[in-house]
């Protein structure tokens, strides 16, 4: 094929990079952008950091040795006397005092689930299937309660009665029913075990109580976004950005404890089996005679 000149081809490519009227404007909001990452991300964990340093009574004791624990155990024991005169001064409150003392403060719940059910509504609505959780969360992939060991009828033929093990997974599996864009990867992390022995075959499926699922649990409603199809666009990151700083300083969450799910992956190391998540510490998981899990807590290597 002979060599055209560049004026004799016959199509002419057009440079789609924006005119140098709209540099200003994109340059505006790259740095918009990245300030807000900044100040919705990074600073309120760098802060929690600080203050984890400033009291030691609130820092994780999964990872410190025994002898550090048994210190830190003998700090935090308060006085008998003063475990005394807190109970009389209890005692000495009137009864409908103490109650109301004793209630949480609900109001800022209150006013972060109203934001929340305006984002979810008007500003970034689910209205793609994809990220939908009536379509996402249907037929196979619809959410299963946690189930006690329970026997699992053999319909056709017997298992070995030499065969004997566990075979055990982990997957995403919503404690509560997103309000807002749902994607798979989103969802809480379940061990799903099946224990066969002398010809018998137990299923068994349990939550892995993560600091995150713990959290919520506890609270009666998501507090944490949906890292995959909550920050899809500059309206929807800056907005549910924004409500998960607001929950950070009025102490709802820390996220210095973790924000994973443990719902990826297993794995089996050092004689002791964990549940992975990109995002978080791996998560040590034990079982019980009956081939029940019981989760250990988060673990460092």
């Amino acid at each position: 094929m002979p060599h055209l000149p560049p004026s004799s081809l016959p199509i002419k490519l057009q440079s789609s990079s924006p005119v140098p009227w709209q540099w200003p404007f994109l340059n505006l909001l790259s740095q918009l952008h990245h300030h807000f990452f900044l100040a919705v991300v990074l600073l309120p964990s760098m802060y929690h950091q600080q203050e984890l340093k400033k009291n030691p009574e609130t820092q994780p004791r999964d990872h410190l040795p025994p002898a550090e624990l048994h210190a830190l155990d003998q700090q935090q024991r308060p006085c008998p006397l003063q475990q005394i005169h807190q109970h009389e001064r209890q005692e000495n409150i009137p009864a409908n005092d103490r109650r109301v003392a004793d209630q949480p403060n609900l109001q800022p719940t209150m006013i972060f689930n109203v934001l929340e059910d305006v984002i979810n509504n008007f500003i970034d609505p689910p209205l793609r299937p994809s990220v939908d959780p009536r379509y996402v969360l249907s037929d196979n992939f619809a959410p299963v309660d946690e189930l006690p060991p329970t026997e699992c009828e053999v319909i056709h033929g017997s298992l070995p009665s030499c065969l004997d093990g566990a075979y055990i997974r982990n997957g995403p599996n919503p404690q509560f029913l997103p309000r807002g864009p749902y994607h798979l990867f989103d969802g809480d992390g379940m061990l799903h075990s099946v224990r066969i022995s002398q010809g018998k075959a137990t299923l068994c499926s349990r939550y892995i109580k993560t600091y995150k699922y713990t959290l919520e649990r506890d609270a009666g409603a998501p507090l944490l976004p949906n890292v995959f199809s909550g920050f899809n666009g500059l309206a929807a990151s800056a907005a549910r950005g924004a409500l998960s700083a607001f929950r950070i300083l009025a102490g709802q969450f820390n996220p210095a404890n973790g924000i994973g799910l443990a719902n990826t992956s297993l794995a089996y190391f050092g004689n002791r089996l964990y549940a992975l998540g990109e995002s978080d510490l791996p998560y040590a998981v034990r079982f019980d005679i009956k081939w029940r899990h019981r989760d250990a807590g988060s673990s460092g290597f």
